[in-house]
């Protein structure tokens, strides 16, 4: 099966495969495919910050960098 998230693959490796995975549970764990969008999600986040340069907040919690 070809991913939707092929195209991360060369660049964020980590994000196609959270990716692959949310899809592959898409419909036999729905939970787990969940997790993973929300992992998808949280990456994103940290890599706007690193490529940014931005500093991370004084409570560095999921919430407070979104």
């Amino acid at each position: 099966m070809v991913s939707n998230f092929e195209f991360l693959e060369k660049d964020f490796p980590v994000l196609a495969n959270f990716g692959e995975l949310a899809e592959k549970y898409c419909y036999s764990d729905s939970n787990s495919c969940l997790m993973k969008l929300g992992m998808i999600g949280e990456t994103i986040v940290n890599l706007m910050f690193t490529y940014d340069r931005i500093a991370l907040p004084q409570d560095n919690t999921a919430v407070a960098r979104m």
